[in-house]
């Protein structure tokens, strides 16, 4: 048998419909009428939809120190749309919107669909309900629910930012504590007074020490003119020099003791004064014996003025380191109310810097849900009588085609008069079987 003898012919189906159209027609005309009935008695579904936009802002600002992930995908917000706190408070929401019983949430999830729009920026939020105005309720209850949800997560009030600004009112009163402490211990320290006391007492230390010093200077002057004199013979009179050289010591002691004096006056103690009468000449009749006395008595009185003025230098000591201490103590308190102060202003000028870097940056979240349009009342029902007739009679249409072709398929084939001379030569051409003839269109 010839491989051609297998090949199918596509006419003889066309005529088979065209032969059965009766069938065909009669199974349409049911199941579109089946349909158009069903349609009749189902309940129409009315859809609401409500246009929220997702589009990225046209800027975005770059902060130091403040980090900023990228957008989210448009698209990652139809999960959110679609999730359980979002749908549950829709529910929750348009629940006293149902007479009958309140939906369950996977119910009332069936109800919902979102879908990207004509762009990637714009989200359709549609609701299916057999009430045009509870659908629209729910409608722009849900896009109303889903951009509140996205500015609670992704805008100005995340939690970072109100962790930082409860970090700045706390540092604010820090800083008004602490500067309203320094300004009480400026108010009441006497550390100014305490600097003068201690200036004076370091002044008067150091004269009495220099006072000590000269003493001691004039001292060993006096001594060595001592030595001299003692050398010279006592009942011989007096030589001049020696005189001078008296005179000029005890002119000296007395010029000191006229300073140390006018110190007492502001509160210090006197010294004992030197009194000593020399002439002013060898024919005074002193001899150099007597002269010596004089010496001898200055040595004395120079001794008594150098001890004077060491003991008051001891004297003043503990006064002073007291004072010292004082000031120390003093200038550590405000030294520390001081640091305070300003690590506190240190603080609160970074944290209200953070919390501006940080409300700009929310604000530029890189995009912004809203509400692009609501939801308006529908008035077409969608599934009504009319489609779903269209739909039975072009479902019964195909049905009919389906029978008939499978019917004929299972029929044998016919096996022609042409088939049978273009068998192979040499082999017997076996007579034809009988096959009813395939009726035509008549």
């Amino acid at each position: 048998m010839n491989a051609l003898d297998d090949e199918v012919d596509l006419r003889q189906y066309v005529w088979a419909v065209l032969r059965n159209w009766r069938l065909v027609a009669g199974l349409a005309i049911v199941t579109g009428t089946v349909a158009a009935g069903l349609g009749l008695l189902r309940q129409p579904v009315y859809t609401a939809t409500s246009l929220v936009s997702v589009a990225q802002l046209p800027y975005s600002l770059r902060l130091e120190g403040v980090v900023q992930t990228e957008p989210l995908p448009e698209r990652s917000y139809q999960d959110l749309a679609l999730s359980d706190e979002v749908v549950a408070a829709v529910l929750a929401e348009t629940a006293g919107l149902f007479t009958d019983e309140t939906p369950t949430l996977e119910d009332f999830r069936q109800r919902l669909e979102a879908a990207s729009g004509s762009t990637t920026s714009l989200m359709k939020l549609s609701v299916h309900d057999g009430d045009a105005n509870r659908a629209a309720a729910i409608a722009n209850a849900w896009a109303e629910a889903l951009a509140a949800r996205a500015a609670l997560l992704y805008g100005p009030g995340t939690a970072q930012l109100e962790s930082y600004s409860a970090q700045l009112a706390g540092a604010e009163s820090e800083l008004l504590a602490a500067e309203q402490a320094l300004t009480a211990y400026e108010a009441d320290n006497e550390l100014l007074l305490r600097l003068a006391r201690l200036d004076s007492l370091r002044a008067s230390l150091a004269d009495y020490l220099d006072r000590e010093h000269i003493f001691e200077l004039l001292r060993r002057d006096a001594q060595n003119l001592l030595a001299r004199m003692e050398q010279a013979d006592p009942q011989a009179p007096a030589s001049l020099a020696d005189e001078t050289a008296l005179l000029l010591l005890v002119a000296q002691a007395q010029s000191l003791n006229s300073r140390a004096s006018i110190g007492a006056g502001a509160g210090g103690s006197a010294p004992a004064q030197i009194q000593i009468q020399i002439g002013g000449a060898t024919t005074s009749g002193q001899t150099a014996g007597q002269l010596l006395v004089t010496l001898r008595a200055y040595l004395d009185a120079l001794e008594a003025q150098r001890t004077d003025a060491r003991v008051q230098a001891e004297a003043l000591s503990p006064a002073l380191l007291d004072v010292q201490g004082q000031v120390a103590a003093a200038k550590a308190r405000l030294r520390d109310l001081t640091r305070a102060r300003d690590q506190a202003e240190t603080q609160y000028l970074a944290l209200a810097r953070k919390v501006d870097e940080v409300q700009i940056a929310a604000q530029d979240a890189g995009a912004s849900i809203k509400i692009a349009s609501r939801a308006a009342v529908p008035h077409d029902a969608s599934g009504g009588a009319i489609l779903l007739g269209l739909a039975g009679l072009v479902a019964g249409a195909g049905l009919g085609v389906f029978l008939v072709l499978l019917r004929d398929w299972l029929r044998p084939p016919a096996r022609t008069a042409a088939a049978a001379s273009r068998a192979a030569p040499g082999q017997a051409e076996e007579p034809p079987a009988a096959v009813p003839a395939r009726p035509g269109l008549g």
